[in-house]
């Protein structure tokens, strides 16, 4: 959880300070609005997951529910939280999602359970990979909001300000 918060804030500091644009992702084109106007995140910011069975085209299709190993199961919500914030990259959220799914199975110690755990991770990975741009964009559409570019700052770092005040005690234990 805390690495998905840590995300959101690298995320909407980067479109604070104006590297929107730097952020496009993959085959995926970032988030764009008319001329004259910039994305910014839409208040509050909503993050939801349908897991790993649902929103990635046709993974849901060829993926039943057994396949999923639990230990995957937090890298599908960290992948579907991650699209869902306004300029993301799809490229960077699936590979966030690759290397969580394979250090999930990586510190199993019963050999069988790990292996199990890694086809789950290959399955999934590959079929994330193959859900093309129509998720991340209803993603990004649902999570942006196009304002005048004199007033993306402010709501920049009000996004900012109402993550903080719903996490306040996310970042005083780091050392």
């Amino acid at each position: 959880m805390r690495l998905l918060l840590s995300l959101c804030v690298a995320l909407l500091l980067a479109g604070a300070n104006g590297q929107f644009e730097g952020l496009g992702g993959g085959t995926c084109k970032s988030f764009k609005c008319t001329e004259g106007k910039v994305p910014v995140p839409k208040r509050p910011m909503q993050l939801t997951s349908p897991g790993c069975g649902g929103g990635l085209g046709s993974m849901a299709m060829f993926s039943p529910a057994d396949a999923t190993d639990p230990a995957v199961v937090d890298c599908c919500n960290q992948r579907h939280a991650c699209l869902g914030i306004c300029g993301a990259s799809k490229k960077r959220c699936e590979e966030s999602f690759k290397k969580c799914a394979t250090d999930a199975c990586e510190t199993m110690e019963d050999e069988e359970a790990k292996n199990t755990c890694q086809s789950s991770a290959e399955l999934h990975v590959l079929f994330a990979g193959m859900a093309g741009c129509a998720h991340f964009d209803k993603s990004q559409s649902a999570a942006c909001n196009c304002v005048d570019e004199e007033k993306a700052t402010e709501d920049r770092e009000q996004s900012l300000a109402d993550f903080y005040a719903t996490w306040p005690n996310l970042f005083t234990n780091f050392n």
